[in-house]
């Protein structure tokens, strides 16, 4: 399984200095996260635990709130996804969902592919996003489960495909954490002093410092500590 570098090539990424437009979608009423229409809303949820997709769907369609419609509709492409039915998701998500429901419903098929392999596939979703602020979500859920996965060179290169600083960090530091997770600590610190945002590296390193010392490498986790609080300290949200 392997990243294709002439598909990285082919792909016109945006620049640092790419001035991300947002696209123009009519909002989503937040204060409307309750249903009106319960009635819908609970067809839905017995619908959608049962399987039965298509019932499920004209349950979701009935919902008034267009917040918790926007979601059912999200639960569905990931449904349609964890069965395969890749096409079908993908067709409902760009036909129902926009702006940040549409992001979340597509990360959520691209982590189905990545599970099962299907990597360059993943990427080309991302890059048919409609701009950057739809895309840097997809790219990230394409990292941060390569990473999952002990994938983690081909987890940094996704990685350094999201343009926006904060964004990048924030997944090196998820990237991290998850190597951490699975006992792959060189690859995590290797990912983690890759980070170019000090606040993100100083939270992605205590971790890896804490994994060191509780391995009995008190030499190393000594070491990074010193790094660790020599990085500007603050929260990242």
């Amino acid at each position: 399984m392997s990243i294709e570098t002439s598909y990285l090539r082919s792909v016109n990424w945006p620049s640092l200095n790419e001035t991300r437009k947002p696209e123009e979608k009519k909002p989503v009423d937040l204060s409307q996260e309750m249903p009106q229409n319960p009635a819908a809303a609970e067809s839905y949820d017995v619908f959608l635990k049962e399987e039965r997709l298509q019932e499920a769907c004209r349950a979701a369609e009935a919902i008034d709130s267009e917040y918790r419609r926007m979601i059912a509709f999200v639960d569905i492409c990931r449904e349609l996804a964890n069965r395969r039915h890749f096409d079908r998701a993908l067709l409902f998500a760009r036909t129902h969902l926009h702006g940040h429901f549409l992001s979340k419903a597509l990360s959520s098929i691209c982590r189905v592919k990545v599970k099962i392999g299907q990597i360059n596939e993943a990427l080309e979703i991302a890059g048919a996003a409609s701009n950057q602020l739809s895309k840097e979500p997809i790219l990230s859920t394409i990292s941060k489960t390569l990473a999952e996965m002990g994938e983690a060179e081909k987890s940094t290169e996704v990685a350094y495909m999201i343009s926006d600083e904060l964004s990048r960090s924030l997944t090196f530091e998820c990237t991290s954490k998850k190597l951490v997770e699975i006992g792959r600590i060189d690859e995590a610190l290797e990912v983690a002093n890759r980070m170019s945002n000090d606040y993100g590296k100083r939270r992605a390193l205590a971790p890896i410092q804490q994994a060191l010392e509780n391995s009995g490498n008190k030499a190393k986790a000594e070491e990074l500590l010193v790094l660790i609080r020599s990085l500007p300290y603050a929260c990242i949200d």
